[in-house]
């Protein structure tokens, strides 16, 4: 069986061995929608939970910020700001200096200005006022509140000083929160590197619930929400996608309602299921941007895991062409000190280091299942310390798999990664 893989910009193909194949997990075809501008545009008329359009509700405000995701998140922003912005202006009346598109960095690095032009369309990305948030900037933050799990919420100034407030975001599965978006673009994206930190605490991700598709009973989610609420949201717009970032949903209005509608639809069109598990799963980080580095790769990892069957192997595809990861990433692979030590160690909260969150995830997984990387963007030196092993074909990973698990291994593809809510039945 023929399949392509998404692949940095481009895709790679596949064969699969004939009468192996368990299954390919995709989403769902939903068609997009006819006429995207025109779906924005009603979405934010007729907002849901009580919320009005932002040409109304911003009239009179001193000023309005509008966060945005970065560039990490696929948010077809060309077709998604200009009716708000219009809206803005010419609804509400204010003044083009006086609206502030704020890039919901987290700690990722900056958004860089050819990405902003990419993302934005060059009109918005140079007409507009455009700033990276900056997490590790400590006075650039006020603290709006603690959440009822006893984590303080510090928030980016220039949103909380704002007059009026607006979030933008993709939903999509999310390995920790359930699924993105909503909440997220303040909690953490727009957060202190203190608040990120405890909302990705080793504690809080081992509770239950924590898990992909699912926010009832999610711990990491409630608490992004209620840091969200904290905040204070006057306005939230989200869309779905399909694989080819076409819009299929537009959901605006009040921040929870809105995003709960999201994930709904998000998990109508993302679910699917094998019969059993696979000996060995192939999978990617649905190519660029969430395969720029390893460290957003683990998404498409995490994404395979409820369908290998225990001690198989997963298999992905991500080209990391900007490596490993951040900084404080690349050095904590390199001084791996062990699964034991180092969930012992971030267990007892001694000696926090900004992304282990991702690495904890990633174990979750490496208890399951081995994983073969198929990447030219890393080394071998690079992900030893993890016990990954790099091949430099799909077809070197998939002969590889097949000598540990036999001629008869069943095997699975999952070539959109991440944006599958895969399972079992």
């Amino acid at each position: 069986m023929k399949i392509s893989l998404p692949y940095g910009r481009g895709t790679v193909p596949c064969d699969l061995p004939d009468g192996r194949v368990a299954g390919v997990l995709k989403t769902a075809r939903t068609p997009p929608v006819r006429d995207p501008a025109g779906a924005v545009k009603a979405a934010l008329l007729a907002p849901c939970g009580g919320a009005l359009s932002p040409g109304n509700a911003a009239r009179g405000k001193n000023g309005a910020c509008v966060v945005i995701s970065d560039v990490t998140r696929p948010v077809p922003y060309r077709v998604l700001l200009p009716p708000l912005l219009d809206m803005l202006e010419n609804g509400a009346g204010l003044k083009r200096e006086d609206i502030l598109l704020l890039v919901a960095t987290g700690l990722h690095r900056a958004t860089t200005p050819g990405e902003l032009d990419e993302m934005l369309g060059p009109d918005v990305a140079a007409g507009y006022r455009t700033a990276n948030h900056d997490a590790r900037d400590a006075v650039g933050h006020v603290r709006v509140g603690v959440t009822g799990g006893g984590i303080p919420v510090d928030v980016d100034r220039r949103y909380v000083e704002a007059g009026y407030r607006i979030t933008t975001s993709l939903v999509e599965p999310h390995f920790m929160a359930g699924f993105s978006g909503g909440r997220k673009a303040i909690c953490p994206g727009i957060s202190s590197a203190d608040t990120i930190g405890l909302l990705h605490g080793a504690a809080l991700l081992a509770e239950q619930g924590v898990e992909t598709g699912r926010v009832a009973g999610n711990p990491v989610h409630g608490e992004m929400l209620e840091g969200a609420l904290l905040a204070g949201v006057d306005f939230s717009v989200n869309v779905t996608v399909d694989s080819e970032r076409r819009i299929t949903g537009v959901f605006a209005g009040e921040l929870g309602t809105c995003h709960e509608a999201a994930c709904r639809f998000c998990a109508g069109t993302s679910s699917a299921s094998l019969d059993s598990a696979a000996d060995i799963v192939l999978t990617t980080s649905a190519g660029y941007p969430l395969d720029a580095t390893f460290y957003q790769a683990v998404k498409g990892i995490v994404a395979a895991a409820p369908v290998v069957r225990q001690g198989g192997t997963i298999i992905i595809a991500a080209e990391c062409g900007e490596g490993m990861g951040s900084a404080e990433f690349e050095e904590m692979v390199r001084g791996f000190e062990g699964r034991e030590a180092f969930l012992e160690r971030i267990g007892r909260g001694a000696g926090f280091t900004v992304d282990q969150w991702q690495l904890q995830m990633l174990l979750k997984v490496q208890c399951r299942a081995r994983v073969l990387l198929v990447a030219g963007g890393v080394s071998q030196a690079d992900v030893a310390p993890l016990g990954i092993s790099l091949c430099r074909t799909v077809e070197d990973a998939l002969s590889r798999a097949t000598r540990i698990h036999g001629e008869d291994s069943r095997v699975a593809a999952m070539p959109e990664g991440p944006y599958v809510l895969a399972g079992i039945g």
